[in-house]
Parts: structure tokens; sequence; C-alpha cells
């Protein structure tokens, strides 16, 4: 499946799509099948290429999980409201088994 129809098949069920990578075809997804879910909540989906890291702030902590395990970018996570700051700025290029360090408002 490709991002675009993922991304219009999530809207529908008013969810969001977070594309990680840069092709076009999805690879991995940070959910399995059958996983409730709730309207605005998000699905990660993998596409294969360089990952950027993503602006983080406001993400939950199962965002989080989802983007490591769609990723495989390690995350040190401190907290347990939502995303406040990150290690590494949006947009630098991540490689597979790097650490970022998250911090989550209290």
């Amino acid at each position: 499946m490709t991002v675009a129809q993922a991304s219009a098949k999530a809207k529908q069920i008013g969810l969001n799509l977070v594309k990680i990578g840069e092709k076009d075809k999805i690879t991995a997804q940070g959910i399995k099948s059958g996983e409730k879910l709730e309207s605005g909540d998000k699905i990660f989906v993998y596409t294969s290429g360089k990952i950027n890291c993503p602006d983080m702030k406001g993400w939950s902590f199962n965002d989080l999980h989802q983007f490591s395990n769609v990723s495989g970018v390690k995350l040190s996570i401190k907290g347990t409201e939502t995303v406040a700051s990150q290690s590494v700025a949006k947009g630098t290029e991540l490689k597979s088994g790097e650490k970022i360090k998250v911090n989550l408002k209290e």
C-alpha cells in the first residue's frame, strides 16, 4: 500500500498517518492488526530510505513507542505526559539504533 492510499483510509476513520522514511511504499506500521484506536490517534508507517527526526512535541508515550518500533531509533524517555523537548533537532538525519533523549511533561 502507498502512503497516499493509507493516509486517505486513515482520514476516513479519523486517524492521523505519520510517515517515517522517504519512499512511498509502506513496508512496516507501528500498530498491530486489530489494535483498538481512538479518533485522532496517530498511526506510524515506515517507507524505507533515510529517516529525518520529526518534531515530537505533543506526542504521547504511545506515539513514541510506535515511532521507535517503526524506525529502529532508540528513545530514552523521562516523564509521563506529552513530549516537551527532545535532544535531536527536527530534520536531523537519524540512523537505526541511534538514541534520542525525550522529556515528557510531568
